[in-house]
């Protein structure tokens, strides 16, 4: 019997939708684009601003519906983020230039925050000119604030997949985390080593 080899494309990471798995909700959005590290299967999941809104839907966050006209704004927010924690990943340190992009980014988004006293209650708000993207990104650029102030900063990681290019923050006990998911890139990782082994017998 001819053993077959698994498919190559199954072996990339093709996530069917968005998935909360980093362990950070910056992380989360730097990880809404599929194949990061393979050029030709690249894909971008944030195609419309619906997908964005869905996307905070999915990390508990409200849906704010930002205009298509600014939706590249968005997606060049994530790509500073990525800039900023893959160096991270890969055991580097942070890049000047990167640090300083996403700074002008949590700036321009914490000028538009407001603290508000109503009824009685004082509570943040926004200015009455604030954009739905800054809206809409704050709590992400926050986190990643957050995230670069803990020590949870040396635990960042990228998947091993092909191409797959997930980053994560690592809260395992035992070994290291090495997949975005086991049931993703893990499980393809299984089925290329079981092939191996039939083959080599």
């Amino acid at each position: 019997m001819q053993v077959q080899p698994p498919n190559p494309r199954s072996l990339m990471s093709e996530p069917s939708g968005f998935e909360a798995i980093s362990g950070s909700l910056a992380l989360d959005f730097v990880n809404t684009v599929a194949n990061r590290g393979n050029p030709e299967k690249r894909r971008e999941l944030l195609r419309s601003p619906a997908d964005l809104a869905r996307w905070f839907r999915t990390v508990g966050l409200p849906e704010i519906i930002i205009p298509a006209t600014r939706l590249g704004e968005a997606i060049a927010i994530r790509e500073r983020l990525f800039a900023l924690f893959h160096p991270i990943a890969g055991g580097g340190s942070i890049g000047k230039a990167a640090f300083a992009a996403f700074g002008e980014d949590l700036r321009a988004a914490e000028a538009e925050r407001r603290i508000c006293y109503e009824d009685g209650r004082v509570s943040w708000g926004w200015a009455s000119e604030a954009t739905s993207l800054h809206k809409a990104t704050y709590p992400v650029l926050a986190e990643a604030a957050s995230l670069l102030l803990s020590l949870e900063r040396t635990r960042i990681g990228e998947c091993k997949g092909p191409g797959c290019g997930w980053l994560f923050v690592d809260h395992s006990r035992g070994k290291p985390r090495k997949w975005c998911s086991m049931s993703d890139c893990g499980n393809k990782a299984k089925a290329q080593r079981a092939y191996r082994r039939r083959t080599e017998k």
